[in-house]
């Protein structure tokens, strides 16, 4: 299988790029420019072991109609690409609105219309699949099935737009009613780096949390009860969806398939997550928070609201909202995942998660000497 791929510079796509090769697919990576910086020389720069990516880079916006392709590019993609993933994603929790949108919705929709133009050259269905967002499902709570997300009160911007996407996609596939791209949604829970090596490409989601540790007023975590950590390495994640995706296109689904690519049912508790923490940071180089309850609903109101009212610095304000991400007590289903895959699905072992979020060294090294290297978590 050969997949256009928009965002593989991102995390997601970095896990892709790490997993192809295995999983037997090859990528031809779409990317912008910037400034005076073209899409190969942005590959060259991201995957410098991977010569190919930049060689075979096409240069585009996800937020332009069929992603800033012409007919020519499009004609000759069309015999290349069986499918197009669409990993790229405004992923600034408290980023601009119009920002958020131009990417997590209009160009989810430029992404299947790009799908379908290539079908249309091909004189064959390709395959589609936007990666959304576990957070779609915004404040909502307890077992959650791969089915779409109905409306919510309480959704950030970040949240609304990855619905907004998910909602136009689900639309269209509905109006073309089989005869557009074989359409999948995969809901990407959190993700951490590589989990060999431990490299990253954003520290964002439990990073975020580990870098303003120190910072918080008295070293006090407000977090409401029965709150799970959804989060699986970047390499893990991308394995998942390639697998799922193979599958789909061996036998494209008429209807649209929703998988959620995440810890599932084996997210750890956060308060969890803190003991192991605890138990594995012999050395004390992370302050383990206090943790007061906080009831679930003022917690949700006040990571929506607060910006409405109280000019809160970025970093603080993706704090705020990243707390919700640790509170909620709700598991997200894989049933049609497992279904898809030709392997048992993995489980989260939580001590490689808080490895890899604080930046711990591995038990050896920490034992030897009380060695301090953290050179396997460079990236």
């Amino acid at each position: 299988m050969r997949l256009l791929v928009a965002g593989i510079t991102g995390q997601l796509g970095a896990g892709i790029v790490e997993t192809c090769d295995r999983a037997l697919v090859d990528c031809v990576a779409l990317a912008r420019p910037i400034a005076t910086r073209g899409a190969g020389a942005r590959l060259r720069s991201a995957f410098p072991d991977r010569p190919d990516l930049a060689d075979n880079a096409v240069e585009g916006d996800v937020t332009r109609g069929n992603w800033g392709l012409d007919a020519a590019t499009i004609r000759r993609l069309a015999v290349d690409v069986d499918g197009v993933l669409n990993v790229a994603g405004a992923t600034n929790w408290a980023g601009d609105r119009r920002q958020l949108n131009a990417v997590n919705v209009i160009g989810a929709t430029h992404g299947y219309q790009l799908a379908q133009a290539l079908g249309e050259a091909a004189g064959s269905r390709k395959l589609y699949c936007y990666a959304s967002s576990i957070h779609a499902a915004g404040g909502a709570q307890g077992s959650l099935p791969e089915f779409p997300f109905g409306r919510h009160e309480n959704r950030t911007a970040y949240e609304l737009s990855k619905w907004l996407g998910e909602t136009s996609l689900l639309e269209r596939a509905a109006r073309d009613a089989g005869d557009g791209p074989a359409l999948c949604i995969a809901r990407v829970g959190g993700l951490v780096g590589n989990s060999v090596t431990g490299a990253t490409r954003r520290r964002n989601s439990l990073y975020m949390l580990a870098d303003r540790l120190e910072d918080l007023p008295l070293g006090l975590l407000p977090l409401s009860r029965g709150g799970r950590v959804d989060m699986l390495h970047r390499d893990v994640a991308a394995g998942l969806l390639l697998d799922a995706l193979l599958q789909l296109h061996a036998a494209p689904p008429d209807a649209p398939e929703i998988v959620h690519v995440c810890a599932g049912e084996s997210a750890p508790l956060t308060e969890a997550v803190f003991s192991a923490l605890d138990s594995i940071d012999l050395a004390h180089r992370r302050r383990r928070p206090r943790t007061f309850r906080i009831p679930t609903g003022a917690l949700l109101a006040t990571s929506e609201q607060l910006r409405r009212y109280h000019d809160v610095p970025q970093r603080w304000n993706n704090m705020l909202i990243g707390l919700r991400y640790l509170s909620l007590d709700r598991i997200f289903e894989r049933a049609r995942l497992a279904a898809l895959l030709p392997r048992p699905l993995p489980t989260i072992a939580i001590e490689d998660l808080v490895r890899s979020a604080f930046e711990l060294p591995e038990r050896h090294e920490a034992a030897v000497g009380g060695g301090t290297s953290l050179a396997r978590f460079a990236g």
